[in-house]
């Protein structure tokens, strides 16, 4: 092995991104098999909603939602829609705060909610 420090600045796209809040996506109560990790990053002035290492039996597309807490979507801000294929970023609107609107959602087809994420400090 080699014992190097090595002092070279991360990609600028990596450098921007700054992890803010995460949480591990899981099936509701009734909903078919469904998980994934849900990440808050911070760009600059804007935030951005990732899900990664989404899988699912519900389906291949859902539309994803910001609320407060709870399972239901009403109240909450839709964020547009992710599918299982792989990681997938959505942009969380100027205003919007993370921080009080904690829990994302997963909708299916049938706007039934099949998985939630409570966001935690990363």
């Amino acid at each position: 092995f080699i014992n190097t420090r090595i002092n070279e600045a991360a990609p600028s796209a990596i450098a921007a991104l700054q992890p803010v809040l995460t949480g591990e996506l899981h099936a509701v109560a009734g909903a078919a098999a469904t998980h994934g990790r849900v990440n808050i990053f911070k760009d600059g002035s804007s935030l951005q909603l990732q899900i990664s290492n989404l899988e699912s039996t519900a389906g291949r597309s859902f539309a994803v939602a910001l609320v407060a807490e709870g399972d239901s979507a009403a109240g909450g801000t839709s964020l547009g829609s992710v599918t299982v294929s792989g990681n997938e970023k959505l942009a969380i609107p100027t205003g919007l705060d993370p921080g009080s609107d904690k829990t994302v959602l997963l909708i299916d087809a049938s706007h039934r909610v099949i998985a939630r994420a409570t966001l935690e400090p990363f």
